[in-house]
């Protein structure tokens, strides 16, 4: 079913959703080289692009290939710098493999690049991501990195940062919710 709908696919988008999820597929089923094969493949394919350079980072991370996962996600980083895209996603997926490789100097090093770095608004990425800091052992590096790392996210946070938008753009929590408010006469009808 999913090699049709590949071969129905209509855009770039959709292959690429497909792909990643025949991707998942095989790893549920254990067939781990396969999945491997197709984001290499994807990663030869878009040279420009860090977006399958982390996949395939990703993939290593959690089929314990650790040193692998290392050596792609510090490719992914550094295309995503170059590019300027992807860097906060890039950045999060090194933090995380840094932490399962106990790298504390690449950690901290990936803290501080997060802290200091500076969107391109429009320019595809995450929010600064956060889920890796409650594994970080404590003394495994500075406090102060770890600290200012927050302060950076939570100032993004307070100006609603979008990396799309930029300042303000994000929806705000009041805005996620439905109005309240009756419509006026005039949006009512008749």
């Amino acid at each position: 079913y999913i090699l049709s709908a590949l071969g129905a696919a209509k855009t770039p988008e959709d292959r690429w959703y497909i792909r990643h999820t025949l991707v998942s597929e095989l790893v549920r089923v254990g067939r781990h080289h396969d999945a491997e094969k197709l984001l290499l493949g994807d990663a030869d394919a878009e040279p420009n692009d860090p977006l399958p350079l982390m996949s395939l980072a990703t993939h290593y991370h959690y089929s314990d290939q650790l040193e692998k996962a290392k050596a792609y996600i510090q490719r992914a980083v550094a295309l995503a710098k170059r590019t300027r895209t992807l860097v906060y996603g890039t950045l999060g997926e090194q933090a995380r493999t840094a932490i399962s490789t106990k790298d504390w100097r690449l950690l901290a090093r990936t803290l501080r690049d997060m802290t200091t770095y500076r969107h391109k608004t429009g320019n595809v990425d995450c929010f600064p991501e956060a889920d890796f800091l409650a594994r970080i052992p404590s003394g495994a590096i500075s406090e102060r990195t770890i600290i200012a790392y927050k302060k950076r996210r939570a100032y993004l946070s307070s100006i609603r940062y979008s990396t799309l938008h930029g300042r303000g753009g994000a929806p705000s929590n009041s805005s996620l919710q439905p109005s309240r408010k009756k419509p006026r006469a005039a949006e009512r009808g008749p």
